[in-house]
């Protein structure tokens, strides 16, 4: 066996433990390090703030002007993904992976405009709705002490209650669709990035 067969092989594993798990890349592009790193914030920053937005959606009522702030927040949160995006890619010749990737960004960005323009505000009005049937009951608790005959107007409250609470769960189920879809595409671009781009002060 020659010196040749014995000799020391500089392995993609070998590669990834010394550089990092972002070199020896056997598809992809490289992109500049600072371009990547911003992208990622950027996704990151959306992510969080529409984690936020899912999860506490059904805490209680949100005031009008607070609706609109979230969604200004979205739409810029939205805009800034796009440009670090178009900074990311200003060098890569890939049009199809461009493409790709600004459609996961757009369906994330649908998803999060139908939450915040519909389904938040609906959602926003049952609660409304829910408290103001509380406070009627209880109205008509302390009236009933006064007066037996108020029984069908306990009847009409609790039916009212009823449907409020059929209208909340079917609300609940489109907010929980939207959440999901929203996840599963912001998992489909951390993982397409990744996957596609890599930093240039890795390549070798």
């Amino acid at each position: 066996m020659g010196v040749k067969d014995n000799a020391f092989t500089w392995s993609e594993a070998t590669n990834r433990a010394v550089y990092g798990v972002n070199s020896f890349h056997a598809r992809g592009y490289p992109v500049r390090s600072s371009d990547l790193e911003s992208l990622n914030e950027a996704i990151g920053r959306w992510g969080q703030f529409l984690r936020n937005i899912f999860l506490n959606s059904s805490v209680g009522y949100i005031a009008e002007e607070n609706l609109q702030k979230l969604s200004l927040e979205d739409t810029e949160l939205y805009l800034d993904v796009k440009i670090q995006l178009s900074q990311c890619m200003a060098n890569v010749q890939d049009d199809i992976l461009a493409n790709r990737l600004e459609m996961i960004c757009n369906e994330i960005r649908k998803n999060s405009y139908r939450f915040l323009s519909n389904t938040l505000p609906m959602l926003n009005e049952n609660s409304r709705q829910m408290v103001e049937s509380k406070h009627q009951a209880g109205f008509l608790r302390t009236e009933s002490s006064r007066n037996l005959t108020t029984g069908g107007r306990f009847n009409s409250s609790a039916e009212q209650d009823s449907d409020l609470a059929s209208r909340r769960k079917k609300i609940m189920t489109q907010v929980n669709r939207q959440h999901r879809d929203v996840i599963h595409n912001l998992a489909q671009l951390n993982h397409k990035i990744g996957e596609e781009l890599y930093s240039d002060e890795f390549e070798l």
